[in-house]
């Protein structure tokens, strides 16, 4: 694994801070790699996409039009709890929050992801279903999406339908089970607001 790890640096001329960015881990985590560690089975997944994609001839091409590129990549997600996420005061710290990981793959340095538990919010269909919250993606009408609401510190976040009311910059937060009234809120009430971009099933055991 060492010289595996030495060898994927190499290829992809990075020094220990730039893969260690790459993969989401420490500078550390790497220095204790290239000492033979073995790494955790997300991370692992991560070096594998790494290394197809040192090997692949058109990872050098030279972008076109100047523009340099942002293809999604395998990436190493924070996973929490809406729970935890409601501790956030910014959708941008989650890294720091969670203890679990996940590998997703999408082009935001700041996406995270929420396992959605049983709760009186959730429906019996979502239960156990991975929320993947994208905070770079536009947040639309009719989107799913993961709200703070100013006020509730300690409390969870909460997921929600948004519905845009239009020019006073007030939406409506729909509850996914009909039971629950939806929320008429204004901008001024709204913490922080991140699309979700997918939801899927993930055994995590």
């Amino acid at each position: 694994m060492a010289e595996r790890v030495r060898n994927l640096r190499h290829r992809l001329r990075l020094g220990r801070p730039q893969l260690a960015v790459r993969l989401g881990v420490s500078r550390q985590y790497i220095t204790k790699l290239e000492a033979g560690a073995m790494p955790s089975r997300p991370v692992l997944l991560l070096m594998e996409h790494l290394e197809k994609a040192a090997l692949s001839p058109s990872s050098t091409a030279a972008p076109t039009g100047g523009r340099i590129a942002t293809p999604p990549v395998l990436r190493l997600l924070p996973l929490m709890s809406l729970s935890q996420a409601g501790a956030l005061s910014s959708p941008a710290t989650p890294k720091t929050a969670a203890v679990k990981h996940l590998a997703f793959v999408t082009e935001d340095a700041h996406a995270f992801a929420l396992k959605l538990e049983a709760s009186p919010e959730i429906p019996a269909d979502l239960e156990n279903c991975l929320a993947i919250a994208s905070p770079a993606a536009r947040v639309r009408s009719g989107d799913f999406v993961i709200v703070r609401l100013k006020g509730s510190a300690g409390g969870p976040a909460l997921l929600r339908v948004f519905h845009s009311l239009g020019a006073d910059q007030s939406a409506t937060l729909t509850a996914l089970r009909p039971e629950i009234p939806p929320m008429h809120v204004s901008r001024e009430q709204i913490r922080w607001i991140v699309p979700v971009v997918a939801t899927l099933r993930y055994p995590l055991g």
